[in-house]
């Protein structure tokens, strides 16, 4: 398979450099490791921002795509798109558009379930103002401009296999299987899926 290779060397040199306890970690102990200044990088998603804009000082943290080919070109941002409700400003209805929003985000009413408190924590669609400033978001508009961008592979995948696939991979990175046993378990598992 085209790049496979070039993917291992990069997961290659996460294990080298994620320190000895990187399978004892969960997300937001990363998210908090780099909002402190403990590490340099996280491979994560913009949702991570919500935590580092609560640290102090608030680190300037920028993004950029992660490089699995030797080729510049190929090296694309992964990108994913949340669902936001919002209420155009312009319409003669605001007031009764608040009650509906309103209703609708009612934890008891169970409609939206609020993942974030803080407005602006995903890339907004359109121009937008609110939410933390950070490199991270111009060089995320920068990406998208450039039409640098590929969604995420997950979005793909037949239902179910993301959370498989991870498992497989984390086998790789726990140093318990090679580049080879990966790669066929990946395929196995995923003619199963498709069947």
């Amino acid at each position: 398979m085209e790049g496979i290779d070039e993917v291992f060397q990069f997961a290659d040199i996460m294990k080298q450099y994620s320190g000895g306890n990187m399978m004892d970690q969960d997300s937001t102990s990363g998210f908090n490791a780099l909002a402190n200044g403990q590490a340099a990088m996280l491979v994560s998603g913009e949702f991570s921002l919500s935590t580092v804009a609560h640290a102090n000082p608030v680190p300037d943290i920028g993004c950029f795509a992660i490089p699995v080919s030797n080729d510049a070109a190929k090296n694309k941002l992964s990108v994913d798109v949340g669902t936001c409700y919002v209420i155009n400003s312009k319409t003669e209805h605001l007031d009764l558009c608040k009650r509906v929003l309103e209703y609708m985000s009612d934890p008891e009413q169970q409609w939206i379930q609020v993942l974030t408190a803080d407005l602006g924590d995903a890339p907004p669609a359109m121009p937008y103002s609110g939410g933390v400033p950070s490199s991270a978001m111009d060089d995320y508009t920068a990406y998208c401009d450039a039409g640098n961008t590929i969604p995420w592979v997950y979005q793909q995948y037949a239902n179910g296999f993301d959370v498989t696939s991870g498992d497989i991979f984390q086998g790789y990175m726990a140093g318990a299987k090679d580049q080879a046993t990966v790669i066929q378990e990946l395929n196995e598992s995923y003619l199963n899926f498709i069947e």
